[in-house]
């Protein structure tokens, strides 16, 4: 019988046939044959393929042949848009160019990708608040004219990133979507590519998406979302925890309760005179009451009593505002499904179009009162202390500034927030327990070498005990290739002259690799007070700081300039992409534990109490700064160098863990030596 994987991946397979030069890698290759396996037996696995394993041809050219030999349809869920991008535009053609195998695959995204045909047509709008600045006025413009020729609303088709609130005025999102109650539905940009997916073997879409449907499922068993399907495969898998605790969580807005109102208003319009006034008056009342809550929030999140999260009920201190909303909220619901029954059937395009309007509007109202009372009753016993966070963000827009530079009549809205802290019980449940075979794999799953280092991976992602585990060796030649730098007589992160030391390691770093330089932060202060003290050195290479312009247009500048230098944050830590000498040195600040002061980290703090340390702080610090790390050697012709600013690798007990993690064997407390390693001067 033929090996299906060496006859793609060997040395004489169909990749060497294609591409010129192609040398099989044993990594891709194991992973591969892995994933194969756990698709023909209907297991499961769970894969750490560090960079350069080249996972996603690991998972596509398996699951091609298994889809298309058994009828059975896969779904593709990544951490985000990019990767689809790739998949669907690069490693999918060519994967289906070269094998004898037809199969077919489709790109779904969630309806917030995709613009909205009534919107755009100038039918229905959503308010920005306030006065719309010169910039999101110039945004509008130029998506309005988008509109006119885009195939397929993909808003990854703009040249230009718009902000949400832009987009949000014209595109298609969950809560509002008319679906066939809107009269330009046979033509949505959503439906059409939910309909090609649906007849698709492999189906390509975000892991919001998955999660979406994975939700949808639980509550009325039906495939509403996404089409029916056996398999998964979960790429970038380390993030879909977090995506997951996002997408089971709630924020809910002063907004919200805005768009019932501006429903009510307009189904005034069109009720029988007896009911006019009523639905007027109670549209005024949601305004009002809704105001006054949203106000006590923000009075309490600006208070010395609010500290991270909420604990205890108390935050609303206008109870008649309270009552009053939430009474409002509950005849809104019961006008919304009367209303919505009434045109349900109907055939005349404006009924049907108020029965969707209706029925969006009473899952809305249904949404609000779940959601506020869960955060209003916020005490021992409840949500909170049986795997829920809540908590309150606070906003400043409008304003303005006079000659001084103060900012003069501020307003500020508030955010309510809830989230699950273990989404693991309900992936278990509804992923692994669902399908014939799910593959979760990352280049950061493990924590350490052994069974043992997927113990916190498992505690994420749920998955059931018997899940067979693969760590594949990084291809690449470590020892050879990357040169860790660890400086001594640095000062701890939380002195005051931790900024300034940090600048002068970078500096030092730039000079000896010649530029060829990312810097890695784990805050915003600490990257301005560095990027403040390398422009005043006048260094002779061009110094790139995040914020400055569109992630995008960074780092593509970043790439074309090879000498130039690059320093960001968070989510510069993944997806760069950046062979060769663009990136010869990434220096670290600091090893890049969880905040305490994020909601979802303090609550799982006080749930592990002294256990948290080792089990979520540590673990989940290794896996970011493996991912930072991973931006260093993307080929087998890279060089390379990592500096970590970090005094306490060498302090602290758990340095030794971290630094055994980074698979870095070649060391070195000298930034002098970084220059000698990139030159090969041993």
């Amino acid at each position: 019988m033929l090996d299906p994987i060496a006859t793609i991946f060997g040395p004489t397979g169909y990749m060497a046939s294609a591409f010129t030069g192609y040398e099989s890698r044993p990594a891709q290759v194991t992973l591969a044959r892995a994933i194969a396996t756990a698709l023909a037996n209907q297991t499961h696995l769970v894969a750490d393929a560090p960079t350069g394993t080249g996972k996603s041809m690991a998972y596509c050219a398996p699951l091609a042949v298994y889809t298309h030999e058994t009828g059975k349809r896969a779904v593709v869920a990544t951490a985000n848009n990019a990767l689809l991008e790739q998949l669907c535009t690069k490693d999918l053609p060519a994967l289906r160019a070269l094998l004898p195998v037809p199969f077919s695959y489709a790109l779904i995204k969630g309806r917030g990708n995709y613009l909205c045909r009534l919107k755009a047509s100038g039918d229905e709008s959503e308010e920005l608040p306030g006065i719309p600045s010169p910039d999101d006025a110039k945004q509008l413009r130029a998506i309005d004219e988008w509109a006119k020729h885009t195939a397929t609303g993909d808003k990854s088709e703009l040249p230009f990133v718009p902000s949400d609130s832009v987009w949000r005025q014209r595109s298609t999102q969950r809560e509002d979507c008319k679906r066939r109650g809107c009269p330009r539905n046979a033509e949505c940009f959503a439906a059409l590519a939910h309909a090609t997916a649906s007849t698709a073997d492999i189906v390509v879409t975000n892991q919001h998406l998955l999660c979406a449907h994975l939700a949808a499922r639980s509550l009325t068993g039906l495939d509403l979302i996404l089409p029916p399907f056996d398999i998964v495969i979960l790429d970038e898998a380390h993030e879909a925890a977090s995506i997951a605790r996002d997408f089971f969580g709630y924020s809910l807005r002063a907004s919200s309760w805005s768009r019932l109102a501006t429903w009510l208003q307009r189904a005034a319009s069109h009720a029988d005179p007896s009911d006019r006034s009523e639905l007027i008056n109670l549209s005024t009342t949601v305004r009002d009451s809704s105001r006054a809550v949203f106000d006590c929030a923000v009075t309490h999140a600006s208070s010395p009593a609010y500290n991270t999260r909420l604990r205890a009920p108390g935050w609303c201190t206008d109870a008649r505002a309270l009552d009053t909303l939430t009474a409002a909220t509950q005849s809104i619901a019961r006008h919304a499904r009367r209303t919505a029954a009434r045109y349900k059937s109907s055939d005349i395009p404006q009924e049907a179009r108020r029965g969707a309007e209706a029925g969006n509007s009473f899952r809305r109202a249904r949404a609000c009162l779940d959601n506020l009372e869960s955060m209003v009753t916020v005490s021992p016993g409840s949500k909170e202390q049986n795997g829920w966070a809540h908590w309150i963000t606070v906003e400043e827009y409008g304003g303005t500034v006079n000659k001084f530079g103060e900012r003069r009549d501020v307003r500020r809205s508030a955010t309510l927030h809830g989230c699950p802290v273990s989404v693991a019980g309900m992936l278990h449940e509804q992923l692994w327990g669902k399908a014939d075979s799910v593959v979760a794999v990352s280049a950061t799953l493990a924590t350490h070498a052994g069974p043992s280092g997927f113990a916190f991976a498992r505690g994420e992602l749920g998955f059931p005990s018997d899940t067979a585990t693969l760590a594949v060796p990084s291809p690449f030649d470590m020892r050879t290739q990357t040169l860790l730098v660890t400086p001594t007589g640095l000062p701890l992160p939380s002195d005051s002259r931790f900024p300034a030391a940090v600048a002068d390691i970078l500096r030092r770093t730039i000079l000896q690799a010649r530029g060829r330089t990312l810097g890695l932060f784990t805050s915003y202060r600490v990257l301005n007070e560095v990027h403040s003290i390398l422009s005043a050195a006048h260094l002779p290479y061009r110094i790139l700081r995040q914020g400055d312009m569109p992630r995008t247009s960074l780092v593509a500048k970043w790439k074309r300039d090879t000498s130039s230098v690059l320093l960001g944050t968070a989510s510069l830590w993944t997806g760069i992409d950046a062979p060769g000498e663009t990136c010869s040195a990434v220096v670290i600040d600091k090893l890049p534990f969880p905040s305490p002061a994020d909601p979802i980290n303090d609550a799982i703090g006080e749930r592990l109490g002294k256990e948290a340390f080792a089990r979520d702080s540590l673990p989940r610090a290794i896996i970011a700064l493996r991912q930072g790390v991973g931006r260093l050697i993307r080929s087998k012709t890279d060089r390379g160098v990592v500096v970590l600013c970090d005094a306490r690798l060498a302090t602290k007990s758990y340095g030794a863990t971290v630094l055994r993690a980074l698979g870095m064997p070649t060391r070195t407390n000298r930034v002098e030596a970084v220059g000698q390693w990139l030159d090969g001067v041993k």
